[in-house]
């Protein structure tokens, strides 16, 4: 028995749905092997935790992932397998089946580089790949711009400031009441005196967003109306259309979404989950394949492609540190919404 069958006897034994036939079978490879039997005890004390202790669900769950990557554990030969099929890894892919999100601790880290740049009033050009980058602007206000984006047009005068975006970023605006700070991206116009927000306006994406964490501020599309929003601490704002921003910018069905922020347990404390990746945090919640496919492209730098329309429309759940594409996918894959993937001359194909 190899352990992508031990992950789902264990997947029907939390769920309920265990045969007698695979009862028995589970109870006579436990009984004949330490190492699952080890694994077993460790993976229900986590469960029947987490029934009892929501609390600490994150905490228990990393202990866990620890204890399983203590043992003895093997990998298949990547050029053999795209699969990185590790213990620990199916266990997590059972977890996650149930748990609204689930941190996977990955044996290798891949830290975010960030860099650090003043600017005067000189314009930022060219896109940012290599990680988080952060710019300080001559007034003292700091942005950090996630992986592929980029500031342009950024003007410092006597009576305004100004810049704009191409991707995502986050804005820690000095306070100035005499002049205002504007970010333009193709889609609309945000004006503050002095805040912190996020933006996220790339270009191949169907929807464009800012997310308020403290402060005000003022938001004015670029539709026909010139429709005006305001937001308060802890509102998002976000613009959909059928069709990415590059191909379509001036769409007369785009559809304006006003909700709250998301949270999510980082280091044992609640974070915002808009803002995750400035932590190198990879998190989404019920978010369709199709916009979960953008956000692995930023991250990964690796283009993904979808055979299957319907795989588009699956919804995931999921928090991740520093696993690897495949990591991720694979565990993706595991959990109750199947698709298959393989990976040819450099993309990503989803089945």
């Amino acid at each position: 028995m190899d352990d992508n069958r031990f992950s789902e006897l264990i997947l029907h034994k939390i769920n309920a749905s265990l045969t007698e036939a695979e009862e028995s079978e589970l109870q006579s490879l436990l009984s004949s092997d330490e190492s699952y039997a080890s694994r077993y005890r460790m993976l229900m004390e986590y469960w029947e935790t987490k029934e009892t202790d929501n609390s600490n669900s994150q905490r228990l769950f990393e202990q866990l992932s620890g204890k399983i990557r203590q043992q003895d554990v093997q990998e298949q030969d990547a050029k053999s397998s795209i699969f990185f099929r590790n213990r620990w890894l199916l266990v997590a892919a059972a977890l996650l089946v149930f748990f609204v999100s689930v941190i996977v601790i990955s044996k290798s880290g891949r830290e975010a580089t960030e860099y650090e740049l003043t600017v005067n009033n000189t314009a930022i050009n060219g896109q940012i790949s290599a990680g988080i980058k952060k710019v300080t602007l001559a007034d003292g206000s700091v942005i950090k711009l996630n992986r592929n984006s980029s500031l342009a047009a950024i003007r410092m005068s006597g009576n305004s400031r100004e810049v704009t975006l191409s991707g995502e970023g986050y804005f820690d605006i000095k306070r100035d009441v005499k002049r205002p700070f504007t970010i333009h991206t193709s889609k609309m116009d945000i004006r503050v005196l002095g805040t912190s927000f996020n933006v996220c306006a790339y270009p191949k994406e169907k929807q464009q967003q800012t997310v308020l964490i403290h402060g005000s501020i003022k938001v004015t599309l670029h539709n026909k109306a010139r429709s005006v929003y305001y937001l308060k601490p802890n509102d998002k704002l976000t613009i959909n259309t059928s069709k990415n921003f590059e191909s379509s910018l001036r769409e007369p069905n785009e559809k304006v979404i006003l909700s709250r922020l998301k949270h999510y347990e980082a280091d044992e404390a609640p974070a915002v989950v808009e803002t995750a990746w400035m932590s190198n945090h990879l998190v989404f919640r019920d978010e369709t394949f199709e916009v979960l496919a953008n956000r692995l492209e930023i991250r990964y730098g690796t283009q993904i492609v979808f055979e299957s329309e319907e795989a588009k429309a699956l919804r995931f759940n999921g928090t991740f540190k520093t696993e690897s594409l495949q990591d991720v996918l694979y565990v993706l894959s595991r959990t109750g919404s199947p698709f298959t993937f393989k990976i040819r001359n450099g993309k990503v194909y989803i089945d």
